[in-house]
């Protein structure tokens, strides 16, 4: 559920290097609050990945896709 309410217009953002942290920052955040993780506890990143089996689902490449599906639909609405 948090993956398309967080993509939503995705393919239209600026890629810079703030909003990838600010993804990565969301993305962390959220799984630890799923798995009632403490800031205290000082689990890392990869750690809590593990536990959620998600090692594959990172906001970064998911919206990569997204833009270039959208670049597609772009380039063949223009070439028609």
């Amino acid at each position: 559920m948090i993956f398309p309410i967080v993509c939503y217009g995705s393919e239209l953002w600026p890629e810079t290097v703030k909003i990838r942290k600010m993804m990565d920052a969301l993305d962390h955040w959220t799984i630890r609050r799923i798995l009632k993780i403490r800031w205290t506890e000082r689990i890392t990143n990869e750690e809590v990945r593990k536990k959620m089996n998600m090692e594959n689902m990172i906001l970064g490449p998911k919206i990569k896709e997204r833009r270039f599906r959208y670049l597609g639909n772009v380039l063949r609405e223009s070439s028609g």
